[in-house]
């Protein structure tokens, strides 16, 4: 069974290790989110905004980052490791931390070559709004979830 639990600063390593894990086969960009790549950039989610741990048995396995805006709840990202992909870690996870803002838009964009993603959005009710330009020019997909 998994728990969602708010992240502290001493949390950074872990979210760190899951996060490098879960993107570490990524044929997308061959980089993956900033937040991966930067110790540093997560170590600022984690005081800035709000940052949760996947916890598995006790254990953190991944993470869900969340930057609250004026008009929306913007998703900047969802992780779990490798090892355990593909088990609905990620999907249980997200849709606790979507119930636990019952009057919410939520948003976010993501590689949009990356089908798995899409796919895992979509079958939480995102639905897809349009496109982004990226750097080097990956194109993001762009979604919207309205909770009312």
């Amino acid at each position: 069974m998994i728990e969602l639990r708010r992240a502290v600063p001493e949390d950074l390593d872990c979210l760190f290790e899951a996060a490098n894990s879960a993107f570490a086969g990524s044929t997308v960009s061959g980089k993956g989110p900033r937040w991966k790549r930067s110790r540093e950039f997560l170590g600022d989610c984690l005081a800035e905004q709000e940052c949760w741990c996947i916890l598995l048995d006790g254990r953190t396995v991944g993470g869900l980052l969340l930057f609250p805006q004026p008009d929306c709840l913007w998703l900047e990202g969802a992780f779990v490791e490798a090892g355990h992909q593909g088990e609905g870690i990620g999907q249980q996870a997200l849709g606790e931390l979507l119930r636990r803002y019952p009057e919410a838009t939520w948003r976010l964009k993501t590689p949009a070559a990356d089908k798995r993603d899409c796919h895992f959005y979509e079958k939480l009710g995102f639905v897809r709004t349009g496109t982004e330009a990226g750097h080097g020019g990956q194109e993001f997909a762009l979604y919207e979830k309205k909770i009312f």
